[in-house]
Formats: structure tokens, sequence, C-alpha cells
């Protein structure tokens, strides 16, 4: 039949222009709106198509499409709740089951909203539900008629074929929206970090850096993004460094360098974790001050291990910590003695403990104290 092979081109044709319209990030409207077109072509004009979103509360239907339908009856049906009794598209995603009114007027499911159809010329429906593949409602398809009818067999399997395209696409699109979802959050919780980090893809090139990674690289994000990590790291070249970051990439191991920046004169440490999907995260941040801080000791702990005045480290309740060779000398205690069981009163005379105890402890422990000679 040559009307029969016309109408499945038709619906073959808008199928096909609607997953094509898809695939170039076009509105999710217009993409509805091309199936809901075909359903009404399909029909020779005797339908009007709708399609209709499940809002994410899951309680009402919101139109996406509907070419044909008065902007008024698009409004009052999205005003209805999902339930058993809540005209087509309502009932039909309250079952989760295609919805036949042949004959709105005397149908129950259409209860209060008779009168609705009615106003607006309506007096046959079909409704069937947008089906994710768990199951859930992602909204309706629906057919509308302006006689009373049941419809054709045909039109009830170009209908299935249309709501099945919205599934998928519908489902594409929800599914990029999770992703997009996951990344902000991924990219909030990276850029409340102290610590800088940058991902790199296969070739070296970084390809999201956040704001810790700009203080520490002293470097604008739109220097960073797109920029080879080995230039931006340039005294690494040629390094054991350079070689172990190559290996763990290579390997797909993590591993952590330490690397001095003779330019900025400053100590960064890198920690390399490569990433499943190829590419590789670094975390990373400016060792300068902890290193300065430690070389500082140093130098505070050799003046003390040459002083011959006593001096010792305590906690903050006077335990002891630490005694220089003089301490232990004036307090008889030998090189390995341990004096984390010492209190720094043990080290004092008799005589001398409660001004230890009165004034220098209680200075320990934050508390104001006035310092005087012991007679």
């Amino acid at each position: 039949d040559v009307t029969e092979r016309t109408r499945a081109n038709l619906l073959a044709v808008g199928q096909r222009s609607a997953l094509e319209l898809a695939v170039t990030d076009a509105p999710l409207g217009d993409v509805l709106d091309v199936l809901a077109r075909t359903a009404e072509d399909y029909s020779g004009g005797a339908a009007l198509a709708s399609v209709q979103l499940m809002t994410p509360d899951g309680r009402r239907l919101r139109h996406a499409a509907a070419p044909s339908l008065p902007a008024a009856f698009q409004r009052e049906v999205d005003a209805i709740r999902v339930g058993p009794v809540g005209a087509a598209a309502a009932s039909a995603a309250w079952r989760a089951a295609t919805v036949n009114s042949p004959d709105i007027e005397h149908d129950a499911l259409w209860g209060g909203h008779r009168e609705l159809a009615r106003a607006h010329g309506l007096h046959a429906s079909r409704a069937t539900p947008i089906l994710a593949p768990s199951g859930d409602v992602l909204g309706t398809f629906a057919l509308y008629f302006r006689d009373r009818r049941h419809a054709s067999p045909q039109e009830q399997a170009a209908m299935a074929l249309l709501a099945n395209t919205a599934s998928l696409v519908i489902g594409q699109r929800h599914e990029a929206a999770e992703r997009q979802a996951a990344e902000q959050r991924s990219r909030a919780i990276l850029d409340s970090m102290s610590e800088g980090f940058i991902a790199l893809d296969r070739e070296w090139r970084i390809t999201y850096a956040n704001g810790a990674a700009e203080d520490v690289t002293q470097r604008r994000n739109e220097d960073l993004v797109g920029a080879q990590f080995w230039d931006l790291f340039r005294t690494l070249r040629g390094t054991p460094q350079e070689g172990a970051l190559r290996d763990s990439v290579a390997g797909r191991a993590a591993s952590r360098i330490e690397t001095f920046d003779p330019g900025q004169e400053r100590w960064f440490e890198i920690n390399a974790f490569p990433m499943e999907e190829g590419g590789t995260a670094l975390y990373f941040r400016d060792e300068s001050d902890r290193r300065r801080a430690e070389a500082g000791i140093r130098r505070l702990a050799a003046v003390a291990e040459q002083s011959s005045d006593f001096i010792g480290i305590f906690t903050a309740d006077a335990g002891g910590i630490w005694l220089n060779p003089a301490g232990r000398r004036m307090a008889g205690l030998g090189a390995q003695t341990n004096i984390a069981a010492w209190r720094m009163i043990d080290f004092f005379p008799r005589e001398d403990r409660p001004f230890i105890i009165g004034q220098v402890m209680a200075a320990l422990t934050g508390d104001q104290a006035e310092v005087v000679a012991v007679a």
C-alpha cells in the first residue's frame, strides 16, 4: 500500500531527524517537538500530539512539546497532579501504563477535567508513559483527537516507537546532566583544597587546574589550562624527578617527588596518581616554608648542642622532650637516658621548684607570669 509506505517513511524520517538533532546538543524541547510533529503528520492531521516531562518531585508533568495544542489547555493540564484520576497523561504516568480514552465525555479517568477537554474541542485521547530502562516514568507521549475514536493500530505502533525514541533522548540528557553535576561537585571539592591540583592528558597537557594551583605556580588559570606540564616545571627536565614521574605514568603507579625551583627559590612536593581513563592527576604544594623552618630548627639544634647552657624542650604540661648535652651533664643524665619520664621541675633544686611551678610552668600554659630572679 503506497499510503502505508509513505507513512512509514514519514515516521522513519521524523525519528532520524530527532536523533540527528539530539546529537547536536539542541535544546530538548526542540527534539521532542520534532517527535510530536511527526506523530501529528503520521495521523494525517487527525491527532494533536503532546510530550510532557515529569517534574523532579514526581508530582506533576510539564509540557515540553505540543505544537498544535492551545497554550491555555497546556497550562491547565500542567497543573493536574499525577494520580489515578488525572486526565490522560497524569493517569498514564501514575499507572506507568498506556491510558486510552476513546470518549472523554464518558471516561471516569478524566474526572473533573472533562470540561477542560470539551472547552478545547477534544473528545478522545491516548497517553503512553515514556519509561526509562529502569522503569521510572520520565514523562508521557499523548495524542488528542477532535472526534470520538480509538487510535488506530498503526497510530498506536507509531506512538510506541516515538515514545521509545523520546525515552532514549531524555535518558541521554539526564545522564549528561548527572555527569555535569558530578563534575561540578568534583570541581567544587578540588577548588576548596589548599593543595594545588592539575589534571593532565596522555600528552602531559594540563586540562584542569584548581585555584590553589594558580597560587602555588603563580600563574593564572588561563595560562595553565592547555599548557604543557614540562613547560610549567622546566627545572624538572633531565632530572631524576622527571624520570620518576614518567615512570609513574608509564607504569600506572602513584609516585611522590620533591623538587627545587632555583628561579623562584621554592621547594615543591608533587604527588602523581595515574587516572583510569588515561592521563594523570597531580597534587602539589609549596614546601618552601616547611623546608626553611626545618633548616632553622636544624641550625638552632646545632647551636644548642654546642652551648654550655642548660637548654631543654618541654611539652605544655612540662613533660620532657629533649635536653642538650650540657643540660644532661648538669642533671647527671647519660646521653642515652630517655627524658620523657622527667618533668621540668625534676631538673631544679627543691628550693627553686615553687618558682618553676608558679611562674615558668604557668607561662607554658599561657598564663601571665612575672619572671624574677631566684636567690
